[in-house]
């Protein structure tokens, strides 16, 4: 900590990791893949690959681009055939949910390829900082956010999740009192609980609306063991301010306190890696069926992963024409993550 002449403190600062992403190829020191057709847990349609079509840079910017897997495998690849990471990719980082092998005779192929990277690098405790255009698409779900490495308090949600920017890609998706929350809005959310049926997420929560899908704007993350903030232009989306209770007395829940070996911040007080992805469709509620839409929504989210992948796929005739070029991509003009030290 610093200490100035007045008494104003400011924290000593270290930029762990920075990337303007001037290369030809991606910086491997700085990212990893992820690997696998898992659906990130929310009964998603896409595989995250290690494909040049979904990752790749150009003009000194990062592209996350979604494709069609029947472009580059043909249609009857979907319903017949093979599809294993390890031999696409050379390894696969998510066996869950069968992420590593499938096979279309047992129910559809993921029909989107996508891209995830996650940084090698983490902070506890920081700035993260990410200059970036969301994408435009019916059923498109990017995403901006941080996860714990090595889950301290143990499995989500109980280390925790920050999320700095969330959007749907449809140019159309209202709620039934006539909120907007298509791509006009991006939202930043903190999951926390002891077990999934008990995430507090709802209470720490803001969403911001605005022409966001429209050109390159900054999100970011400012992180004390005090307050947790998220911004988008160095406006505010989030605040949550950390009492002495922490985050198990903010959840009113009963019990043994899972995070008192922790700070008052826990389980928001370990190493954190930043997140780059863009998520297609998925069943977990992230698409509500009572919503209106710019497309008809082609599953419901009773379904299982393959069976709303097959209905995803085979009404694309609805969704298809709103997907357009390079505007389907999250476009990364540099990202940054700051330590305090």
């Amino acid at each position: 900590m610093i200490l100035f002449p007045n008494g104003r403190s400011r924290r000593a600062e270290q930029r762990v990791m920075r990337d303007d992403f001037d290369g030809s190829t991606l910086n491997r020191g700085l990212w990893d893949y992820e690997l696998s057709m898992y659906g990130g847990y929310n009964g998603e349609f896409q595989v995250y690959t290690c494909d040049s079509n979904n990752v790749f840079l150009r003009n000194g910017h990062l592209f996350i681009k979604p494709t069609l897997t029947s472009e580059k495998y043909g249609e009857g690849y979907l319903h017949s055939g093979t599809m294993d990471m390890t031999q696409l990719c050379g390894s696969c980082t998510e066996p869950n949910v069968n992420g590593c092998h499938r096979s279309g005779r047992d129910g559809i192929l993921p029909p989107v390829m996508s891209g995830k990277l996650k940084s090698k690098n983490t902070i506890r405790f920081g700035k993260v900082n990410v200059h970036a255009r969301i994408p435009r698409g019916d059923w498109l779900w990017p995403a901006i956010w941080m996860l714990p490495r090595d889950s301290r308090y143990g499995q989500w949600p109980r280390s925790g999740e920050i999320d700095l920017m969330e959007s749907r890609g449809n140019s159309r998706a209202q709620t039934p009192d006539g909120g907007d929350v298509s791509m006009n809005q991006v939202g930043s959310t903190l999951h926390w609980g002891p077990d999934p049926g008990q995430n507090r997420f709802y209470m720490t929560h803001g969403a911001k609306n605005g022409g966001y899908a429209w050109g390159f704007h900054t999100y970011s993350l400012e992180w004390t063991v005090d307050h947790i903030q998220i911004l988008v232009d160095g406006q505010n989306i989030l605040w949550v301010n950390i009492e002495n209770g922490g985050f198990w007395q903010k959840g009113g829940f009963g019990g043994n306190n899972i995070w008192g070996s922790g700070t008052k911040a826990a389980p928001f007080d370990q190493a954190f890696y930043l997140i780059l992805n863009v998520a297609v469709g998925g069943t977990s509620g992230w698409w509500q069926e009572n919503w209106q839409y710019s497309s008809q929504k082609p599953w419901n989210n009773g379904q299982s992963q393959r069976d709303a992948q097959n209905s995803f796929w085979n009404g694309r005739n609805n969704w298809q024409g709103s997907w357009h070029g390079d505007d389907v991509a999250m476009e990364i003009d540099w990202a940054e993550m700051i330590q305090y030290t």
